[in-house]
C-alpha cells in the first residue's frame, strides 16, 4: 500500500509540475475537444482560449495520449471547456530563473514544450517507474530478515547488493537512453523528478518496518526448553 500510494503521489506531482492539476486529470482522457491551428496561442482572455478552430467539426476529436502524433498540441487550447484554474503553473518556463536545462522543458520527440502536452504523461509514467524502483530498495531492505534491524543484519548479501545496483542502472537506461525511449515511451526525467518526490515514501516504508521489527523482537520470548514463542499482537500477526 505504501508503494502504491507513493508512486501515485509521484505521478500526480510530475503532472502538476507540467501544468496538470490532479483534479483536472480525472475523466480527461475520454473528453473530446478541438484541435487548434498551429498558429493558435493559448490566451484565457480570448474566446475559446484562442482556439480558432472551435466549432469546426472537422477539427473535433480525441487526444491520443499514449502516442506522439498529438504530442505538440497545447491541451489548454484543445480542452476549451476547461477553465484557466484547471491548469497549474509550469515549473520550468523559458526566461525564468528556475528554467533548468532544455530537456526539463522541451521534448526531443516533438520539439515542443512538455508543459500542457501529452509529453507530460510520458514523463509521469517514467517517474512512476523510477518511484517503484526506489520503493523496491526499501522493500528489499525490509524483507532481508523477519526480525533483525538492518543495523544488525548489514549488507553482506552480495547478490542482494548486485540487485540494488542492477535495477538502478536499468531504470536509468530506460529513462535516459534515447533508442530505449521509443519502444517503451519513456522520457529523460528532470533531475528533481528522479527519485526525489518518492523519497519521503521510501523513508516511511523503511521506518515503518524497522519499528515493526522492534515490536517483533520484544515479543520473542524463549521458554526454559529453548523454544521461542511469539508474544503480543504485532509479533504474532506480522512475524511471518
Amino acid at each position: 500500500m505504501i508503494q502504491m500510494i507513493g508512486c501515485l503521489y509521484v505521478y500526480f506531482q510530475v503532472m502538476n509540475d507540467y501544468g496538470f492539476r490532479p483534479s483536472t486529470l480525472f475523466y480527461l482522457d475520454p473528453e473530446e475537444g478541438y484541435f487548434p491551428k498551429s498558429t493558435d496561442v493559448y490566451n484565457p482572455n480570448l474566446p475559446y482560449n484562442g482556439n480558432t478552430n472551435y466549432g469546426d467539426e472537422n477539427a473535433k476529436g480525441k487526444i491520443e495520449w499514449l502516442k506522439t502524433n498529438s504530442g505538440g498540441v497545447d491541451l489548454r487550447l484543445f480542452y476549451v471547456d476547461r477553465p484557466a484554474t484547471a491548469w497549474a503553473k509550469c515549473r520550468w518556463t523559458d526566461g525564468e530563473e528556475n528554467e533548468g536545462p532544455r530537456f526539463y522543458r522541451y521534448s526531443e520527440f516533438t520539439g515542443k514544450q512538455i508543459c500542457y502536452t501529452t509529453e507530460a504523461l510520458k514523463n509521469a509514467h517514467t517517474a512512476y517507474l523510477c518511484g517503484i524502483v526506489c520503493l523496491q530498495w526499501a522493500d528489499c531492505v525490509a524483507a532481508k530478515t523477519r526480525s533483525l534491524s538492518i543495523a544488525q543484519q548489514g549488507f553482506s548479501n552480495g547478490w542482494g547488493n548486485f540487485g540494488f545496483i542492477s535495477e538502478t542502472l536499468l531504470v536509468l537506461i530506460v529513462a535516459y537512453v534515447p533508442f530505449i525511449n521509443i519502444p517503451l515511451a519513456t522520457r529523460p526525467l528532470a533531475f528533481p523528478h528522479l527519485g526525489v518526490p518518492v523519497f519521503p515514501w521510501v523513508t516511511t516504508l523503511f521506518l515503518y518496518d524497522e519499528m515493526r521489527k522492534i515490536y517483533v523482537r520484544a515479543g520473542m520470548k524463549r521458554k526454559p526448553t529453548g523454544q521461542v514463542i511469539l508474544d503480543g499482537w504485532v509479533a504474532r500477526n506480522t512475524y511471518y
